[in-house]
């Protein structure tokens, strides 16, 4: 094997695994799939926003009560869930609905800033304005990076393999179980 041989294994196998890492649709219940993507397109939102917020609140958790009192999937704070019209927090098509529905409102809030709108859905938007942007709390910053790192890679694994010299584009890769094949077309 030669080295642009070796090379495009080991980009396949990076590939590969950034792939199945990215996946996370994947791993979202049955019965929530057909909710989140409902929701997303009310709300006229990013789908993969969506489960990326949704796993890192409760990763699906429909009866979870974080320490500060947020309830569900999407950790709907009590007072932020009756101001979105949820009644139940813990009926999924509402909690993920509510959630929603603040993603967007948060969107039009910050003008789109990704960032902006997840430190206010981790801090509230209050603790936003207050700082002028993301807030100095660690938990906030971590939050951000790791909403940010999950959509990054739910968008784009491909990113990964882009072959830049002419001799690289005429290969062709697949994996086949764990073992990349390669071939010249």
């Amino acid at each position: 094997m030669n080295k642009l041989q070796s090379w495009l294994v080991l980009q396949a196998l990076i590939l590969t695994c950034a792939a199945n890492a990215a996946d996370d649709t994947s791993s979202v219940p049955d019965d929530l799939a057909p909710i989140i993507s409902h929701a997303a397109q009310r709300y006229d939102i990013d789908e993969q926003l969506l489960v990326a917020v949704a796993r890192r609140e409760s990763d699906f958790r429909r009866r979870l009560v974080s320490p500060a009192g947020a309830r569900g999937i999407m950790q709907l704070m009590p007072e932020t869930a009756a101001s979105l019209g949820v009644r139940n927090c813990f009926n999924p098509r509402q909690n993920i609905f509510g959630g929603a529905k603040y993603l967007k409102q948060l969107e039009e809030m910050f003008d789109g800033d990704l960032d902006l709108m997840l430190a206010a859905y981790n801090a509230g938007p209050g603790a936003v304005r207050k700082y002028g942007g993301i807030p100095p709390y660690h938990e906030t910053r971590a939050y951000v990076k790791s909403i940010r790192h999950v959509l990054h890679h739910m968008n784009s694994p491909q990113a990964l393999f882009r072959p830049e010299r002419e001799d690289c584009r005429n290969l062709r890769c697949e994996v086949i179980g764990h073992f990349p094949r390669i071939e010249n077309e």
